[in-house]
């Protein structure tokens, strides 16, 4: 085939060139646990907003969090770094402020709200900023 993707290369990384042709198991487990972890948090908040029935939504949060967990866990791996980066202390602030609403209950809208917006920003944050470490002496180094 030209394109170099042959039947088996989806799964076993096979790379034409630069560009690598396939997923790997691990690229796999991320993608599954952000789905699951999207419809998680869309579902909790737009059940919040609209008022739906509390024990399907504390599910849905304890699902949030659990996913969100999976997710840090997934990326840490093989380097732990990533805990000590801007785009983890992102990531602690928002597991933060999702927990809280098992205190704050009666305040979930706005800290969901809150969080959905973090994730906005934090998604889209320069390169600079997600691997920058804060304890490190110098700062954000520029592409």
């Amino acid at each position: 085939m030209a394109s170099g993707i042959g039947t088996g290369a989806l799964i076993s990384g096979e790379t034409t060139g630069t560009v690598t042709t396939g997923l790997t198991a691990l690229r796999v487990y991320k993608l599954l646990a952000r789905t699951v972890h999207l419809i998680a948090t869309g579902s909790l908040l737009g059940g919040h907003m609209f008022g739906a029935p509390l024990a399907p939504l504390r599910l849905l949060l304890y699902l949030a969090i659990l996913t969100g967990i999976a997710m840090c866990t997934l990326e840490a791996y093989p380097n732990r770094q990533f805990f000590y980066e801007g785009w983890a202390l992102v990531l602690w602030l928002k597991f933060v402020l999702l927990t809280s609403v098992l205190v704050f209950w009666s305040h979930r809208v706005p800290i969901l709200i809150t969080v959905v917006v973090i994730a906005s920003i934090g998604s889209h944050m320069p390169r600079a900023l997600r691997h920058w470490t804060p304890f490190q002496k110098e700062g954000p180094q520029t592409d």
